[in-house]
Formats: structure tokens, C-alpha cells, sequence
């Protein structure tokens, strides 16, 4: 039997170490994560190691464009994880990959960055296998004789494990923009799902601000923060992120602003409650409400700019003073990612509430309630064990 082809290796000069690859874990914008075991560990202890070199990718409009390896991108994107770990170490081991060191080949057209391996599938992979198969058991239950008792049991279910989620990601997220970390590509691919904890990855594209100074134009050079066109994935990226300041408004915020994160924030709740499949192919817009608790559906559309299922489109290149006003007033409305942990905080007060209610009431009442259809107490619901969250 021929032997199994070797995917390479990278080798550390400094502390001499080898890391032999073992398989490829995904691929991005910047290069390739590959798991990986140090040579000669007795451990076995796994890790990841994330490849930078020039690559070419497909761009919008369907051309190839060369993107150009820099060791500037590898020295900080780790500079980011020592933030977090110097300002929120805890965050390193509860909601966050953190890298462990950095390194280049000998002629330096290769840099490469270790970070913990964590044996989690992305969001999107957990979606598809463990939430929507529950709603779509949801809908069977309703469509059966005497199947409206299963159909409560199975939303409250969707329900909590949703709530739980996003609660998780939500306190991540607002814990990083507390101290003036900016993710800047948030997706569900970046998300990885241990159990049932959100853990946040790759945050090449992230932003550090010094002192949290967002208001002054004499800021000294931040940490990460490539070029704001740049930034995100398309699907999820704001479509008032090319929007040009007014000549008044410093600069800084335009590229450095926390609401580019809380838009994407925003794209991926909705998928977290919505399991139209289309959402998970394009810029997901919110149809299906039948699964959100009360009151979630307007924060959603406070974060993303949307209503009724609209769809916020790019902002034109040249546009008139009076709407280059109005599109900053609108942009400066979106909420704080402070303001999104208390709502969702109160949101989810009210459903625990509702479903502390429904669980304890007397027989006879509870008998007499039966009739309304599940429809009906959707924006009220939890989990067999409602203890959970």
C-alpha cells in the first residue's frame, strides 16, 4: 500500500519545532488552516496552523485578483490575541481563539500562526444539522392529529437553544467592543460550535483602537484594521460601509466604527431563528418570525437596517448633501453593541417569564389553554428544562 501523501510541514527556527500537517481544516481570504502535530511531541497534543502566502481569489464581479502575502498581516493578526489576552484572558478560554505564536520560513514568503485546536464544527454546519432539522419537526408536529402538545414542546426547544446562542455571542461580542476589539468578518463560518458553546475565530481583519479614541483624528497607529473596502464577507457586510463620511466627521470612524460588527451580528441572529434555506446561500432577510421571542424581530431590524423584510442596498458612490446627511444620521442610530446586550437581555427576561408561566400553571387551566395553536404562543417559549439558560 502506497503512503498517504504528505500535506507539508512548517518548522519554527526560533524554538526549533517542527509542525507536521495533518489535514486541511478551511480555507480564507488570507491562506489555509491546517491541524497539525509538533514533531517528536510525545503528547500528541493537536494544534492549528494557519498558512499565509500569496494566493489568488475570485472577486466580486467573478476575476481573479492576486492577493499579496505580508508579513505585516501575520504579525497583526497575533498582536490582536495578545490584546485579548492582556485585556480579557478569560475571554481566551471561554469565547475565543487566541494565537499562541507566529513564525516564517527562512526566505519570509510564508508566515504562519498557532493557535489552540478546538474539535468544533462552524455555525453554519451546526444549523444545518442540530437547529433546522428541530423547526422542521416543529412544522411535521403541526401538520399531525393531536401533534400541537409535541409542536409546543419542540418550539420551546428551538427557542432556548436559540436564546442560549445567541446570548453566548452576544456577550463575546460585547465583551471585545468593551474594550475597543472590532471583529470586522463576522459569519458563521467564523464561528465554531463546541457542544453547544460559540467560540469566535480569525480575526485577521480586526481592528484594535488605543484607548477606545474614536473620536479623535490624532489617534496613534491602531492594531490590525485593514482598509475598510476590504473588510467582511459580502452577505454579511453593512451596506453603509462605503458610505463617505461628511467632510466634518473624522475619518477614524468611518474605518474603525463597532456597527460594521453589530449589522453582521445581526445577519447571523437572524439565521439563528429564521431557517429559510435561502439565508444560507445569500444576505439572509428575515421571513420566517414564527421562532423569534417577542420583541427580537425590531431589535433585528435596529441592528441591520432593515423592516419587513427589506434589503438595505450598497450606498452609491456619489449621492446629494441632503441624503449623505440623512445616511449618516441613520448609520449613527444603529445600536451600541452595549444597547443590543441589554435589549436581547430584556428580550429574554419576558420569554423566560412567559415559559415560567406556562410551566407552572394548575391542570385545569393548563387544559383549557391547550387550544390556542402554537403559532399563536411562538414569541413565548422555552425548552423542556427551561433551567438550561
Amino acid at each position: 500500500m502506497s503512503a498517504k501523501p504528505s500535506l507539508g510541514s512548517a518548522y519554527d527556527r526560533r524554538d526549533r519545532t517542527r509542525y507536521d500537517f495533518i489535514r486541511l481544516l478551511g480555507t480564507g481570504g488570507f491562506g489555509a488552516t491546517y491541524s497539525a502535530r509538533k514533531r517528536g511531541d510525545r503528547s500528541g497534543r493537536v494544534w492549528a496552523v494557519k498558512v499565509f502566502e500569496d494566493r489568488i481569489v475570485i472577486d466580486a464581479q467573478g476575476r481573479e485578483k492576486l492577493l499579496r502575502f505580508s508579513t505585516r498581516d501575520v504579525k497583526q493578526e497575533y498582536l490582536v490575541s495578545e490584546v485579548i489576552r492582556e485585556r480579557m484572558a478569560a475571554l481566551c478560554q471561554r469565547g475565543v481563539v487566541c494565537a499562541i505564536t507566529y513564525f516564517f520560513n527562512k526566505d519570509r514568503t510564508r508566515g504562519y500562526i498557532v493557535f489552540p485546536y478546538v474539535e468544533a464544527g462552524t455555525l453554519l454546519a451546526w444549523l444545518r444539522t442540530t437547529l433546522y432539522p428541530e423547526m422542521q419537526s416543529y412544522r411535521d408536529a403541526l401538520g399531525t392529529a393531536n401533534g400541537e402538545e409535541m409542536a409546543i414542546l419542540t418550539l420551546d426547544r428551538i427557542q432556548s437553544t436559540a436564546l442560549w446562542m445567541a446570548t453566548r455571542l452576544i456577550n463575546i461580542l460585547d465583551d471585545l467592543h468593551s474594550q475597543y476589539i472590532y471583529h470586522r468578518d463576522l459569519k458563521p463560518s467564523n464561528i465554531l460550535v463546541d457542544g453547544a458553546t460559540p467560540i469566535l475565530i480569525d480575526f485577521g481583519l480586526s481592528c484594535v483602537i488605543p484607548d477606545g479614541r474614536l473620536d479623535s483624528l490624532s489617534n496613534d497607529p491602531i492594531i490590525g484594521c485593514p482598509d475598510e473596502n476590504s473588510v467582511g464577507t459580502q452577505r454579511y457586510k453593512d451596506p453603509l460601509s462605503a458610505f463617505k463620511y461628511p467632510d466634518s466627521q473624522p475619518s477614524t470612524i468611518a474605518r474603525y466604527t463597532s456597527r460594521f460588527d453589530i449589522y453582521a451580528m445581526g445577519k447571523v441572529l437572524q439565521q439563528l431563528f429564521d431557517d429559510d434555506r435561502a439565508n444560507l446561500t445569500r444576505s439572509p432577510v428575515v421571513r420566517n418570525t414564527e421562532f423569534m421571542p417577542r420583541g427580537l424581530y425590531q431589535l433585528l431590524g435596529d441592528m441591520t437596517g432593515e423592516r419587513d423584510g427589506a434589503v438595505a442596498t450598497p450606498i452609491a458612490e456619489n449621492v446629494s448633501f441632503v441624503e449623505e446627511r440623512r445616511l449618516f444620521r441613520a448609520f449613527n442610530r444603529r445600536p451600541t453593541m452595549a444597547q443590543v446586550a441589554e435589549r436581547f437581555e430584556e428580550i429574554y427576561r419576558q420569554w423566560r417569564a412567559e415559559i415560567d408561566l406556562r410551566y407552572t400553571t394548575p391542570p385545569s387551566s393548563e387544559s383549557s389553554s391547550s387550544s390556542s395553536s402554537p403559532s399563536e404562543q411562538s414569541a413565548s417559549s422555552s425548552q423542556n428544562d427551561p433551567d438550561q439558560l
